[in-house]
């Protein structure tokens, strides 16, 4: 039902390819030609203290894809939502690979303050359709115990310092990670120092494994 719904709504409202501007039908963030153009996604691996993380990014951080990270300044969701729904033609390579198999989102947290200025945390809301799409469990299992200065305002060596201990695990989170398989989730990985601090506080829940999976490098 809600397909046929999206459907007719863009025969009225036509959306365009978020990468050629073309118009469109699909409930997509961008047309099919643009998708099987692009070379996604692309893996990188983040290693500190011996804490290990690869990272899948959907895009590079560059117009027009960073608008999609740069929309939660504006309080809006619906880019995210929109790549969450092309993460099936996305992630193609990964989804035959079994990447999602037997796996568990855990949405990077920010903190409760920046969480009620802004309505919403992007993470939680990427992690949300990604799941409905791979239908797939989201687990909250960390908080954000400090206010931490937005990374990309900070010197690469700074932004490490900055994550330290800011991430803790929270309640009743053991049980969902144990022996899982965790993918973290977040709308930008920079030097990763905030993947590495997710990692790091994950990791006495034994997971059996923790990648992570971002919409911007």
């Amino acid at each position: 039902m809600m397909n046929l719904e999206n459907h007719l709504l863009g025969l009225v409202f036509p959306r365009r390819c978020f990468i050629c501007k073309k118009l469109i039908l699909e409930d997509l963030l961008a047309c099919f030609a643009c998708l099987g153009a692009l070379k996604l996604p692309v893996s990188s691996t983040l290693t500190m203290n011996g804490i290990t993380v690869k990272v899948y990014s959907l895009f590079p951080y560059r117009y027009p894809f960073n608008q999609i990270v740069l929309s939660k300044f504006y309080y809006d969701t619906s880019l995210f939502s929109l790549t969450a729904k092309t993460m099936p033609y996305l992630c193609k390579n990964l989804y035959n690979k079994g990447f999602f198999e037997q796996a568990t989102l855990v949405p990077i947290p920010i903190h409760w303050w920046r969480h009620f200025l802004r309505g919403f945390n992007q993470a939680e809301v990427f992690a949300k359709h990604i799941a409905e799409n791979f239908e797939l469990p989201v687990c909250n299992a960390l908080l954000r115990k400090k206010w931490t200065t937005f990374q990309s305002a900070l010197a690469s060596r700074e932004r490490h310092k900055n994550v330290s201990d800011a991430l803790t695990v929270s309640d009743g989170a053991a049980a969902q990670v144990k022996n899982r398989k965790i993918i973290l989730i977040d709308d930008l990985c920079t030097t990763g120092a905030t993947l590495l601090a997710a990692a790091k506080a994950l990791r006495p829940l034994a997971p059996c494994e923790i990648t992570a999976l971002v919409i911007c490098h």
